[in-house]
C-alpha cells in the first residue's frame, strides 16, 4: 500500500514538473483547406425499426429527404 501511494505521489510530482501548466495558443487559418468532403452518408441502424413500425408514411418520407438529399 505504501509503495502504491509513493508511486502515485511521484507521478503527480513528475506531471507537475513537466510543464503541463503552459498555455497553448492555436491559430486557425480559415483560408487554408486541409480537407474537403465530397459526400455525407447516414445510417439508421439502431433507430429505424421503431420508425418503420410506428411512424406514418409522410414522416418517414420527410426523414429520408433530410438524410439523403443534397441541400
Amino acid at each position: 500500500m505504501i509503495k502504491s501511494i509513493m508511486l502515485f505521489l511521484i507521478g503527480l510530482f513528475l506531471i507537475n514538473s513537466t510543464g503541463f501548466s503552459q498555455t497553448l495558443v492555436f491559430t486557425i487559418n480559415t483560408k487554408h483547406k486541409a480537407q474537403t468532403i465530397d459526400n455525407f452518408g447516414a445510417s439508421g441502424a439502431w433507430f429505424s425499426e421503431g420508425i418503420g413500425k410506428y411512424w406514418p408514411a409522410e414522416k418517414k418520407e420527410r426523414m429520408v429527404e433530410l438524410l439523403f438529399t443534397k441541400a
